[in-house]
C-alpha cells in the first residue's frame, strides 16, 4: 500500500514538473527561444507613426508595412517579419515579430522585436513593444536575451 502511494506521489511530482513554466519563451510558430525580453517605450515608434499619419502617408493604414518604416533593415545578413493577425475577418489586434540577423558588430549578432498593435477608431496604434538580442559568441547561440553579449 505504501509503495502505491509513493508511485502516485512520484507520478504527481513529474506531472507538475512537466506543467511548470520556465523563463524561456518560444516565439511561436517560429521556434526562437527568448530567455528574457526587454520592454521598450512605445513613444518613439508611436511618434514616427503619428508624424506619417499627419503627413498622409499611406503605410500607416497597413501595419505589415510598419517594420520597413520603424526599423533599420539595411546592412543585415537576413531579416524576417512575421505578422500574426488575431482574426482574418475583422482584425483589431495583431502581433508583428521582426527578426534581424547578421549585425556588423563583433558581439551582438542580431535582435528580435515584438510589437503588439491594436486598431481603434480606424487607426492602428502600438500597445506594447519588446526586444531581445542574440550574441555571436555565446554558448547558447540560438537564444535571445537582454543579457549583455560577451
Amino acid at each position: 500500500m505504501k509503495s502505491s502511494k509513493s508511485i502516485v506521489l512520484f507520478a504527481f511530482i513529474f506531472l507538475m514538473l512537466g506543467c511548470t513554466t520556465t523563463d524561456k519563451k518560444h516565439v511561436e510558430p517560429y521556434g526562437y527561444s527568448v530567455k528574457l525580453w526587454e520592454k521598450l517605450s512605445i513613444l518613439e515608434l508611436s511618434t514616427v507613426i503619428e508624424n506619417a499619419r499627419n503627413n498622409s502617408e499611406s503605410w500607416v493604414s497597413y501595419p505589415f508595412f510598419y517594420p520597413q518604416h520603424l526599423f533599420d533593415l539595411s546592412n543585415l545578413k537576413t531579416y524576417s517579419v512575421n505578422y500574426l493577425a488575431q482574426s482574418s475577418e475583422s482584425n483589431k489586434k495583431s502581433t508583428i515579430i521582426i527578426i534581424r540577423d547578421g549585425f556588423l558588430d563583433d558581439s551582438v549578432r542580431g535582435d528580435i522585436h515584438e510589437l503588439v498593435i491594436e486598431k481603434t477608431e480606424d487607426q492602428w496604434k502600438i500597445k506594447s513593444a519588446k526586444r531581445a538580442f542574440r550574441c555571436w559568441r555565446n554558448p547558447d547561440s540560438v537564444s535571445y536575451s537582454v543579457e549583455k553579449c560577451p
